[in-house]
């Protein structure tokens, strides 16, 4: 396991590290006015696991794409999106008709993605600074 972890683009595992970071601190400081904290906290990690499984397919589908010819990366990088479009909007349904999860907590968790797009700059500071020994 650590070997794949080890060859993964440092900007995807730093990505991940801030969803998960998010999700942390989503879940420590909201759970406490949730009103069913089960489905709270089932909803916030589907929500996460969506948004690094919607990430990492990202990265796949861009790393491939960059091998490619421009009308076929353009298919290709259309063709990903759709499907991670898709593949969010079941998991919504699953949760809102099978009652398994929060969907407000379901869209935080979403949001744990943008979240982490906008910190992984300084997410990549930290982590070099400790690397360095700084």
């Amino acid at each position: 396991m650590r070997e794949k972890l080890s060859g993964l683009h440092p900007v995807l595992k730093e990505l991940v590290l801030g969803i998960l970071l998010f999700g942390g601190v989503v879940q420590v400081s909201l759970i406490w006015i949730s009103s069913d904290k089960v489905l709270f906290t089932a909803g916030l990690w589907l929500g996460v696991l969506t948004s690094v499984l919607t990430v990492c397919h990202m990265y796949h589908t861009l790393d491939n794409a960059l091998d490619m010819d421009e009308e076929s990366a353009q298919n290709r990088i259309r063709r990903g999106h759709a499907l991670r479009f898709f593949f969010t909007v079941v998991v919504f349904l699953g949760i809102y008709f099978l009652k398994i999860a929060n969907l407000v907590a379901f869209f935080l968790g979403l949001l744990s993605l943008k979240f982490s797009a906008y910190m992984q700059p300084w997410i990549h500071r930290i982590l070099t600074k400790k690397k360095k020994g700084g």
